[in-house]
């Protein structure tokens, strides 16, 4: 059977969690659009404690992006747990694509978790014009998943509408998130599209009684930024952004809550609220062997997780954390010893 696209799941260890700060969940999503952005990436999720993505590709390209993004998230989100084997499922017909799309955009409806109201870890931003990462993505998905609504994205964002405005405090937090980064500052090129835009919106608004140059620096820098061409799909997707969050500000200020969570936002700030722990232990069994000789029946030595009956492995090298050939920087594999 064809298959027409690979669901993946990526998860460390211990399932600690990811991105537990907004910086590091638009890391997460800039580094998905980054890694998967030639492998037809279909949708994306980061979860608490995982990410699901679908890429439509063959299995070759499906396991390097799965084995990227598990290195690339393991070096820049400082994660000191590597990663397990990820899990790669086929998606063979139409009707399981349109569940797999379904299933990853209602991770925080599945899970029950509230610390992404804005949804700055998952590809609804970059579906509904709300972010710049994947200007591409609507129209791969929208060709594979047709009845995929406007309206059904907006649904599962967590408002009724969704349009523009023009709330002047969360205008440098809109541009952020818009182009996926922690802020707007530095000679990134992102940043500096991301303050072009800015002063185009605060141009097109003869409400706002403050100059553009409160949000992007001095008057010089204002200049120079107007003498670049403004993009006009990031303008769109700050103003939406600025809809977007005043939605929920009125939202937490009216009292509506989301039934907590790991974070619970109230107002225009977030607290932290109660962390949810796996459900196993990871600690060491009490009547694990801590003294030399044998373990006891059915028990794995806590030195060498070996299992009991198997002889100890002469090394003939010594194991050392190296890169392998062609990955990013942070690869967490082991190099095989040499000699075998």
């Amino acid at each position: 059977m064809r298959v027409l696209a690979w669901h993946l799941m990526l998860r460390t260890r211990e399932r600690c969690i990811l991105a537990p700060s907004v910086s590091q969940r638009r890391l997460l999503a800039s580094t998905v659009h980054e890694v998967a952005k030639d492998a037809g990436l279909l949708a994306f999720r980061g979860s608490d404690t995982h990410v699901h993505v679908l890429v439509a590709s063959n299995r070759a390209d499906a396991g390097r992006v799965a084995h990227d993004l598990t290195c690339a998230l393991h070096w820049r989100l400082r994660l000191k747990i590597p990663f397990e084997a990820s899990r790669l499922k086929p998606v063979e017909s139409q009707a399981h694509l349109e569940s797999a799309v379904d299933y990853i955009l209602r991770q925080d409806e599945r899970h029950g978790f509230s610390c992404d109201p804005f949804h700055d870890a998952s590809i609804l931003p970059d579906l509904l014009g709300l972010r710049v990462l994947g200007p591409d993505v609507a129209e791969r998905l929208g060709a594979r998943f047709p009845r995929l609504s406007r309206g059904r994205l907006v649904e599962l964002l967590g408002v009724d509408t969704l349009e523009a405005g023009d709330a002047w405090d969360l205008l440098s937090e809109a541009a952020a998130a818009a182009v996926g980064r922690s802020d707007v500052r530095g000679n990134h090129p992102l940043a500096v599209r991301a303050r072009r835009a800015l002063v185009a919106v605060v141009d097109g608004n003869p409400g706002y009684s403050d100059p553009a140059s409160a949000l992007v620096g001095s008057r010089s820098s204002v200049q120079r930024l107007r003498a670049r061409p403004a993009d006009a799909a990031l303008v769109r997707a700050i103003r939406l952004q600025v809809g977007f969050r005043s939605l929920l500000r009125a939202r937490a200020e009216a009292g509506v809550t989301d039934g907590g969570g790991l974070l619970t936002r109230v107002g225009g700030s977030v607290t932290p609220g109660p962390i949810r722990r796996p459900a196993t232990s990871t600690s060491p069994p009490a009547d694990r062997a801590r003294i030399r000789g044998s373990p006891p029946p059915g028990v794995i030595h806590a030195r060498s997780n070996r299992p009991p009956g198997r002889p100890r492995r002469r090394r003939t090298a010594r194991r050392g954390r190296t890169r392998h050939a062609g990955c990013p920087p942070g690869c967490h594999a082991r190099a095989r010893p040499s000699g075998r």
